[in-house]
């Protein structure tokens, strides 16, 4: 499947998404902006602008490095609630657990974004020794192999 429709098909199945603004630069070799997250934002926006049913009800959160610096580059987002991460992952894992808090209306308590991050550091430290035993590279695993990694360090952390 070409990249673009499995993009759309996301975005066609998730009631939420998160747009990270924070990587648009430019491109050392071609000296060209990298627009890929932008413009998956405007999928995003669009499919809840002209979908119908559920569609109509799509939340995103939208996240940079810095508060208003999307403004420089996509100054149509004026007046949406950009949150900002200031490139640190604590931060950014705060910002988006909040918000799904928010957005889910959770009923049951959920741990704090320090508390994520304290586990996440957890993981990543016993990832190499995990993989390591399974004659796996760390560095290498797929994206569907990484969630298997979550899944059996979460029953045995």
């Amino acid at each position: 499947m070409v990249r673009i429709n499995k993009i759309i098909d996301l975005i066609r199945k998730c009631d939420h998404g998160i747009h990270d603004l924070s990587y648009v630069k430019l491109d050392p070799a071609t000296k060209l902006p990298r627009f890929n997250m932008p413009y998956e934002l405007g999928l995003y926006v669009g499919c809840r602008t002209y979908g119908d049913g559920r569609h109509k009800k799509k939340n995103c959160l939208v996240l940079d490095k810095e508060r208003y610096r999307y403004m420089k580059f996509i100054s149509d987002l004026n007046g949406q609630d950009i949150r900002d991460h200031k490139q640190e992952p604590e931060i950014a894992i705060s910002r988006v657990r909040d918000w799904l808090v928010h957005v889910t209306k959770r009923r049951q308590p959920v741990p704090s974004g320090a508390f994520i991050w304290r586990r996440y550091q957890k993981f990543q430290k016993a990832l190499p020794k995990i993989c390591q035993g399974l004659r796996m590279d760390h560095r290498r695993l797929l994206f569907v192999e990484y969630v298997d990694m979550v899944r059996a360090w979460r029953r045995h952390p």
